[in-house]
């Protein structure tokens, strides 16, 4: 799943050290939710993931936007478009706009879907 190979990422590049600070700083959730969904064996929510694509898109962001190249970009965009993928059949559309920061999801949907893996993202206008 997805969601693990981010989580395994973040934690091998130092950017969270726990489950917990990946819950709240990268998930937008409670600090036991990854635990939580490990536990359970539970496929993570349309919310969780949205959440998850935006803030790895910011760091990319930052990342591209470095004066300096970093050599965790390309491992981190592919990252990227695989969670876009992932949500390429959920409904995003219905998610409250007051939990999205819309310019940056539109903006990413126009980057990624001219991607490899296409993701038909649509979002309410």
């Amino acid at each position: 799943m997805t969601i693990h190979c981010a989580y395994n990422f973040l934690r091998q590049h130092k950017f969270t050290s726990s489950h917990r600070e990946f819950s709240v700083d990268y998930l937008g959730r409670r600090p036991r939710h990854y635990d939580d969904m490990i536990c359970r064996d539970r496929r993570p929510s349309t919310g969780v993931m949205v959440n998850l694509a935006l803030r790895l898109a910011d760091v990319l962001q930052r990342m591209e936007k470095a004066p300096i190249s970093d050599p965790r970009a390309p491992e981190l965009d592919r990252l990227v478009v695989r969670l876009f993928a992932e949500l390429r059949n959920r409904p995003v559309n219905v998610l409250p706009r007051r939990r999205l920061n819309m310019k940056l999801l539109l903006a990413l949907r126009e980057k990624y879907q001219s991607a490899k893996a296409q993701p038909a993202i649509t979002i309410e206008q």
